[in-house]
């Protein structure tokens, strides 16, 4: 059994670790001669997939994921309509996520380290609030506050999470069709890594909303933290009025989130 990786985060370096540790054969996607980013992932050009492989979060491009499933391969995701993962509630967490579905095909049984980051990865908001079985929500966040205590050091640790939040708190509260949220684009520039944590913390509905990168008169909007009735919205109406032409949009109703890519 083969496993083919799609980008890097924090999920897909404990999927690597755990697989590597236990002496399976592991490779990771590529475009180009270089390692997918998550954003390239589902266009990767090699390896050839063949029978038995276990692609992670990415695909071939040149087969769809019924194409590779079809020829004898599995897919592991929870990103797009389809995958094992999609659309599971956060007390499905554990099923739902990368992780999960790693640790179920090899037979693991979970850590708690691996819950923790499957619950994070699959469903942040609801794991920040307690809605997650068997996370309780001080331990979660305790887990969230050490990785960037480990990856920043104690002191830029205080700053950075004290400074964020009081951007976060200034940040303009504005209308987004029918919906209401913060917009939280000014953090992308300084903070974007502790976006998605402080939004939870702080219980807010938010978008950002940024030229995309290296593709001129394109915008990228994203929305989290929102009821599922509101991501529909958002992707079912408003998306066709941010812009002349909508290039892509996705999202998981359950998971809070939505994204478009729009032309102005």
């Amino acid at each position: 059994m083969r496993f083919v990786l799609g980008g890097s985060d924090t999920e897909m370096k404990h999927i690597e670790r755990t697989l590597k540790d236990l002496d399976y054969e592991v490779v990771k996607a590529t475009l180009n001669d270089v390692r997918v980013a998550r954003g390239q992932a589902y266009h990767a050009d090699w390896p050839v997939p063949k029978l038995g492989d276990v692609w992670v979060e990415c695909q071939h491009k040149d087969y769809t994921k019924t194409e590779m499933t079809s020829l004898g391969m599995d897919i592991v995701d929870h990103h797009y309509e389809g995958d094992p993962g999609y659309g599971m509630p956060p007390d499905k967490y554990w099923e739902a996520s990368s992780i999960g579905q790693v640790y179920q095909l090899i037979g693991l049984e979970p850590t708690e380290e691996a819950k923790m980051i499957a619950a994070g990865d699959h469903c942040l908001y609801a794991a920040y609030h307690g809605m997650c079985p068997d996370i309780p929500k001080d331990d979660f966040i305790d887990f969230r506050m050490d990785f960037f205590r480990r990856k920043k050091g104690e002191k830029q640790f205080k700053r950075e999470k004290e400074s964020a939040i009081r951007l976060a708190k200034k940040c303009k509260t504005i209308s987004l069709g029918n919906i209401t949220v913060v917009d939280l684009t000014p953090m992308t520039k300084k903070y974007y890594s502790w976006l998605a944590d402080i939004s939870c913390m702080l219980n807010l509905k938010f978008v950002t909303i940024q030229p995309h990168t290296n593709k001129e008169g394109m915008v990228k909007y994203f929305v989290g933290n929102l009821a599922r009735s509101e991501i529909n919205y958002f992707t079912n109406e408003l998306v066709s009025q941010l812009g002349d032409e909508v290039l892509s949009v996705y999202g998981d109703p359950t998971r809070q989130f939505a994204g478009a890519i729009v032309c102005r």
